[in-house]
């Protein structure tokens, strides 16, 4: 083959399957890379180093796993959910929200959640009450002891085993996020303020309440009721929900199973209920028949759609759809007269498949274990009702049992076998919806070194900057997938870092990017850990000291310079600074000094602050300026540090670390802290990772016809950058050499072009590979081969 220089300038294909090594016949094996790994691909055709992980908090309890989920109220309050074995935690505003302890007192009334300390233990309220004596409330399981005084989080507990957390199905309403799971019954977590959360019991009534009059203390409970306007007395095997009484309390905000009713009498057993040590009854009370709460009647898959509830899935129903009476959500009374009154439709399948999943768009759409279903009027121009619903399976293959996810305008799930992501897509030809493959030119980046460790156990979307569909690999890397199908873009790319990321949501803002939470799983010091993190923003403006390209990482910034308006020559020497706000033992480094130039430090020196004067003045603790040069003009001062704390949670881990003045030699964590060499006003120190970027092997194509299988060799190459100040470059990972981009002074990053000659053999697979590590930032726009030929 003769001399080519062929340009590859997109990599919008993404991450592909090594099976795909010999289709060159395809568009986008040009655009595609053997090896994109922590590496997000652009729309419009380049790829960038992926952010680092800021590190929040560790988990509850290292030792299991939890999830996070989002709470969307609105742009303004957006919240992440720790979902761990029997409690949730709550996050916003980048932090963990925490309450305070108080002593505790009698006559107090105590929200859920809330912190006390009595005869130094450290206490959190676990049902909110007004206080009594403290022992009584203790016994009552109103209290729990907490970790101690550090652990200030802010808690409520929940039903969910560990297990259970990662089953849960969620859809949202306004404040009240809707959880459910097959073995509880559907609950309600409501946000009233920032530390005032709720989860209750959501109550679907299939009939007006009845009152309770009676309950004995017996072996089975009986209880008696007089029915309310138009009802109707339960029979065997309903379900009740039981509420408000008075005296055996016992029976409140429960669910039961009817046995051996008798309408006559007005009475009728909870089966299975021994209330003979329960409080006797004194009054009232209400018992609703139920659709859901009681065994394997609790749905699997829950949604909404046209202004109703709607849910399915349950054990002994698995393929019926339940939907509440319009803009009525806990009513699933069902009136063949009203339109608007709740209705139940099984779908028509040759196999029990159960619902595992609901989605409401145009239609409801509906993944069971046996294919995708949409569900909607039969009448286009009524709404839905009991007798005008129609429901057409859409396709044959089955789903897993996670949520969907909307990505854009498209649904994307993952197939029954946990390796395949699916979207939906209308098809005019057959007039229904189309499920794609999404991952079918990338088919290993759902597969792990085993079976166990394949396939897909979390999901979760975010829009901005670009809409990118995330995905926890059971094998703890998580994969991205950059979405845009008008553009037929879908470019998967893969994540990795020091441990496993277990699970993955994203929250938005106003003017912002969408912020992406994970959980990793670190191994620190032989002990496993479990942090919360979220990804810093991918766009940094360009600001170097911005760069944030480490995990579970931490910044620390001395703030802005101020200008110095003068310096005393005294013992010690007086720099008048307005608007500083320096305090006593800070460490400041004071440049540009014109006049008394001896004032002026390099990296390696700092001034230690002194009898400060807020915004005014402050002394240099120590220096006698009296023989110095006097002051003239010109200067600034800044905090500056070389010991950065607060590491604790990576200790005895190397890490990365990145400052005003580029990267700093990498140091261990020793005490909670590190120390470096110089000075630096912006210090930002984690884990350390590396990013690889390797093109599909480069066919350039021959004058008798394909390159495929003749040897050729690059012997130049011209990579176009955007942004970088750290990269190297080779034809494989054992060839890697530093692309210079100069050194000295206050770093700046780097966009064009930089060139190389190749020493590189002749071989039929020519290609290049480009890497980036942490801390320095790194995209690539385009990479130019020079090749030639045997």
């Amino acid at each position: 083959m003769p001399k080519s220089a062929p340009m590859i300038n997109n990599f919008s294909g993404g991450e592909l399957t090594p099976r795909l090594d010999a289709r060159t016949d395809l568009q986008k094996y040009f655009t595609g890379c053997t090896i994109l790994e922590n590496m997000i691909p652009f729309i419009e055709g380049g790829a960038t180093a992926r952010p680092g992980t800021y590190f929040v908090t560790e988990t509850k309890n290292s030792a299991k796993c939890s999830r996070l989920f989002a709470f969307q109220f609105s742009t303004v309050q957006a919240y992440i959910i720790e979902a761990g074995e029997y409690y949730f935690r709550f996050y916003k505003d980048s932090g963990q929200i925490v309450v305070a302890y108080a002593a505790w007192g009698t006559g107090t009334a105590y929200a859920l959640g809330a912190l006390v300390t009595n005869s130094g233990t450290h206490y959190r309220c676990l049902i909110a009450h007004t206080s009594g004596t403290f022992a009584t409330d203790l016994a009552a399981g109103k209290w729990v002891a907490t970790a101690g005084a550090t652990d200030l989080a802010y808690e409520i507990p929940s039903p969910y085993t560990e297990a259970q957390v990662k089953e849960l199905k969620i859809t949202q309403s306004a404040d009240i996020l809707y959880i459910a799971h097959r073995s509880h019954n559907i609950r309600k977590l409501s946000r009233t303020a920032h530390t005032t959360w709720t989860l209750t019991n959501f109550v679907a009534a299939i009939d007006v309440a009845m009152t309770i009059t009676g309950a004995t203390k017996a072996n089975p409970c009986v209880v008696t009721a007089t029915l309310g306007a138009g009802g109707s007395f339960p029979e065997a095997g309903d379900s009740v929900y039981i509420a408000s009484v008075a005296g055996m309390t016992e029976l409140n905000d429960s669910f039961f199973v009817v046995a051996a009713p008798n309408s006559g009498a007005g009475t009728f057993q909870l089966s299975g209920i021994n209330s003979t040590a329960y409080t006797e009854y004194s009054s009232g009370g209400t018992a609703t028949r139920v659709q859901f709460g009681t065994s394997d009647n609790n749905p699997g898959a829950i949604a909404f759609y046209e202004q109703r509830f709607m849910a399915g899935g349950t054990n002994n129903n698995p393929l019926d759809i339940f939907g509440s009476a319009s803009s009525d959500f806990e009513n699933f009374i069902q009136d063949s007269k009203d339109s608007s009154s709740a209705l139940q439709y099984s779908l028509l399948s040759d196999k029990v498949d159960g619902v595992r999943w609901m989605i409401g768009e145009e239609y409801l759409m509906i993944g069971t274990q046996g294919g995708v279903w949409r569900l909607g009027s039969s009448s286009t121009t009524e709404g839905l009702a009991m007798d005008n619903v129609s429901a057409k399976r859409q396709s044959s293959g089955g789903v897993m049992d996670m949520d969907a996810e909307m990505v854009q305008s498209s649904v994307i799930y993952v197939q029954r076998g946990g390796m395949t992501v699916r979207k939906m897509e209308w098809d005019y030809a057959t007039d229904k919806y189309a499920t794609l493959d999404v991952n079918r030119i990338s088919k290993h980046i759902t597969k792990g070194a085993t079976r166990a460790l394949s396939g897909i156990v979390d999901m979760d979307c975010q829009s901005e900057p670009i809409p990118i569909l995330w995905a926890v690999r059971a094998d703890g890397q998580l994969l991205g997938m950059s979405y845009e199908p008008a553009e037929n873009i879908m470019a998967w790319f893969r994540l990795i870092t020091v441990g496993a990321f277990e699970s993955v949501a994203c929250i938005s803002a106003d003017s912002d990017e969408d912020q992406v939470w994970e959980i990793a799983n670190r191994t620190i010091g032989e002990a496993t850990k479990r942090y919360v993190e979220y990804f810093k923003p991918q766009e940094f403006f360009a600001v170097f000291e911005n760069a944030f390209f480490v995990d579970s990482g931490l910044t620390w910034d001395g703030g802005a310079t101020v200008d110095i308006t003068g310096i005393t020559q005294a013992d010690p020497a007086v720099v008048s600074a307005a608007g500083h706000t320096f305090t006593d033992g800070m460490k400041v480094r004071i440049t540009g000094v014109e006049g008394m130039t001896e004032v002026n430090l390099g990296l390696t020196q700092a001034y230690t602050v002194a009898n400060a004067v807020s915004e005014v003045s402050f002394e240099l603790d120590g220096i006698d300026s009296t023989e110095w040069t006097e002051y003239d003009s010109g200067g600034t001062a800044q905090q500056v540090a070389n010991t950065v704390t607060g590491l604790s949670h990576l200790e005895g881990e190397t890490v990365s670390i990145l400052t005003n003045y580029g990267a700093a030699p990498a140091a261990e964590v020793a005490s909670g802290a590190i120390t470096l060499t110089y000075y630096a006003n912006v210090i930002t120190a984690g884990l350390p990772y590396t990013y690889n970027l390797k093109p599909m092997k480069i066919e350039p194509g021959a004058s008798d016809g394909s390159s495929k299988g003749k040897k050729k060799r690059i012997y130049r190459l011209a990579v176009s950058f955007f942004e970088t100040y750290g990269a190297k470059w080779g034809y494989d990972v054992d060839s890697l050499v530093d692309v210079p981009f100069g050194s000295g002074g206050t770093p700046s990053l780097f966009t064009g072009d930089k060139e190389t000659d190749f020493d590189m053999d002749y071989e039929t697979g020519a290609t290049v590979h480009i890497q980036g590590c942490s801390p320095l930032p790194m995209t690539v726009l385009s990479i130019a081969p020079s090749m030639v030929g045997e």
